[in-house]
């Protein structure tokens, strides 16, 4: 038998007239196909991450999220990301060092040429590095404001509540000392508290750095008090402490030393760079 003048002789067309779908489709039993599905080795199989970077999927839902000041946070993080980068260039220039362009993290291998990238894939190929000098001063500025704000707003309550229940009149330049110790008092519960708790103050979070162990991992109580309580000594020597986190690798100033902790970006750069509409670099 030839298999080819067979196939030769068969009509496709007589012979899908003659199939009836309705009455094929209805020996079909869905229910006993649909138990024979392994839907979690299915699921397994599909690659989510492949499957919504191939769509726009990504960038909706990240546009969705935030709007505007998202995006202006975004901006500004980045720029400010720059100013490091440009900051510490500049010192490890001065210092001669083999590579001026190397971003060290806890725990991970440097990585070179950064700069190189666009902004946005260089926010996310530094997350998890040492943030750099200028990230954190703007950091300490806004928490300073904040923390100065809050202190004259809730002392002026005090005062008010004060002066309506017990009609007394207490006036703050009388007691200097005592308004300084609360003062004190206040910026240790605000800085150690939160960095005990979240890792970051406000204005870390607002600029997307944290505070973390040498080796990466969470901070601890104990370093976020030790922390708190050694950051006055990097004042000393007309800003010495500070200093040291733009000459050294790791950029940990003398109260990081003292306290066991480090300072790294820590931001969801890659949904901001979803909410630019950028690709990854090298994508198609």
């Amino acid at each position: 038998m030839n298999p080819d003048r067979l196939l030769d002789r068969v009509d496709p067309d007589r012979l899908l007239d003659r199939v009836d779908p309705d009455r094929l489709l209805s020996r079909v039993d869905f229910d006993a196909v649909a138990e024979r599905v392994d839907v979690n080795a299915v699921m397994e199989r599909v690659d989510v991450n492949s499957l919504v970077s191939r769509t726009e999927l990504g960038e909706v839902i990240a546009r969705s999220t935030t709007g505007v000041f998202g995006q202006l946070l975004d901006a500004a993080r980045i720029a400010v990301m720059a100013l490091d980068l440009t900051l510490h260039g500049l010192a490890a220039r001065v210092l001669r060092r083999d590579d001026p362009t190397a971003q060290f993290g806890p725990g991970q291998v440097h990585e070179t040429q950064t700069w190189r990238l666009p902004p946005q894939d260089r926010a996310v190929a530094l997350q998890g590095r040492y943030a750099g000098a200028v990230s954190r001063f703007l950091a300490f500025l806004l928490d300073v404001t904040l923390t100065g704000a809050l202190f004259g707003l809730i002392g002026t309550l005090l005062v008010s509540a004060l002066q309506i229940v017990a009609d007394v009149t207490w006036e703050a330049a009388d007691h200097r000392l005592l308004v300084a110790v609360a003062y004190a008092v206040w910026q240790f519960v605000y800085f150690a508290g939160l960095t005990a708790i979240a890792g970051r103050t406000i204005g870390k979070a607002v600029l997307g750095v944290s505070v973390v162990r040498p080796d990466g991992t969470r901070v601890t109580a104990r370093a976020a008090v030790m922390r708190t309580l050694a950051f006055p000594l990097s004042f000393l020597l007309f800003g010495a402490g500070f200093f040291l986190g733009v000459i050294r690798r790791d950029r940990r100033e003398l109260h990081d030393l003292i306290g066991g902790t480090a300072v790294v970006y820590a931001w969801d750069a890659e949904t901001a760079r979803l909410r630019s509409g950028s690709s990854p670099a090298g994508s198609t």
